[in-house]
């Protein structure tokens, strides 16, 4: 069994700091002034005069001056000082496999992180994309998928000729919440009534989907030609029951001058940081005009990348960069952990196809 309450473990570790020490006196005498000796005579550290075995549990403590010693036997006394090992040894044997048992690197899988707010806790970290499947019965997609994302693209594969996409009213201000998703800068659509189509919205083919929010991921999901860039920004759209249907990506890397889309910003809020600002007013289409409306593109059929990596998702991938200040860049990273799901293998994602 682990043992995953943080709090716990570090009582324990000042319990062991604590079994350290040996009161004598009002004072404290650190254990390491304690000389075990079992089956055979020792010779004192400090003394240098063998000490006759008069027990199998013998314990020398040096004295403050350093030239005497006493001695405690299972019948005898301690003159000086006292001190009771058996206790010691008897807690050690049952504190030793919780300790043991405490949470390591390995179990951060099931550490559990906030994704938005109002949305709770998830059992899952990036660090461990790989056996999310292994997590939750619910992830079970995650391992078996066939349009799983992220994917690798390069311009090898071309570019789409298909799935043009058409923004309507991005040019319009929005207004919604600016938060910490629990691994970089998010925002959030208000909408009023649990309505999900108050946001700028997005046509392609017969689908008309609704701007939800977007979010940062540290370093890129998407691997381009063999570079992942900084980060990558994710436009996350519903329909009007609230699905995701439609992300559309963009990949942050540092540049020579600041982007006007960061600008209107808040200070970003750590990745630790729960709060969140109400209220903000955001232009989206800045991020648009950053890589040209999209007018170079890869799309395929792919997934959520998170769990429960929920398929039918049409992904838009601009071929264009968008460019920040370095200090933008730096204060979007300052604000983000890892968040990059592992790459996955291409197979039924249809990708630049009709």
């Amino acid at each position: 069994m682990t043992v995953t309450n943080e709090a716990f473990c570090n009582n324990l570790f000042y319990y062991w700091i604590f079994l350290g020490c040996i009161r004598r006196d009002g004072g404290w005498i650190p254990l390491r002034q304690i000389y075990r000796h079992s089956g055979k005579v020792t010779k004192h550290p400090q003394l240098r005069k063998n000490i006759p075995l008069t027990s199998s549990f013998l314990y020398t403590i040096r004295s403050n001056t350093g030239s005497s010693y006493s001695e405690r036997t299972s019948t005898g006394s301690v003159s000086h000082y006292t001190v009771d090992m058996f206790l010691i040894l008897l807690l050690s044997i049952f504190t030793i496999p919780l300790v043991l048992g405490c949470a390591t690197h390995a179990d951060y899988a099931l550490v559990r992180r906030d994704t938005e707010p109002g949305n709770g806790t998830t059992d899952w970290t990036y660090e461990a994309s790989y056996n999310w499947g292994a997590i939750n019965p619910s992830y079970s997609l995650c391992q078996t998928g066939t349009q799983q994302s992220p994917i690798a693209l390069s311009l090898n594969l071309g570019l789409s000729q298909y799935h043009h996409p058409s923004f309507l009213n991005y040019k319009e201000t929005v207004e919604g919440s600016f938060f910490n998703w629990g691994y970089g800068p998010a925002f959030t659509v208000s909408c009023r009534g649990g309505n999900s189509t108050c946001g700028p919205t997005l046509a392609y083919d017969n689908e008309t989907v609704y701007l939800k929010g977007w979010h940062i991921h540290t370093p890129a999901d998407h691997n381009v030609a063999d570079d992942r860039s900084k980060g990558e920004l994710h436009l996350v759209h519903v329909d009007a029951h609230g699905h995701e249907k439609a992300v559309v990506a963009i990949r942050l890397d540092p540049g020579a001058s600041s982007n006007s889309f960061f600008s209107q910003l808040p200070p970003m809020i750590p990745f630790n940081d729960k709060s969140q600002v109400p209220g903000v007013k955001v232009t989206m289409s800045h991020i648009l005009e950053s890589v040209s409306y999209l007018s170079e593109f890869w799309t395929y059929k792919g997934s959520l990348t998170s769990p429960p990596c929920r398929e039918g998702i049409r992904w838009f991938m601009a071929r264009t960069i968008a460019y920040v200040s370095v200090d933008q860049m730096r204060a979007i990273l300052g604000a983000s952990k890892f968040a990059a799901r592992a790459e996955q293998e291409v197979w039924l994602h249809q990708i630049n196809s009709a």
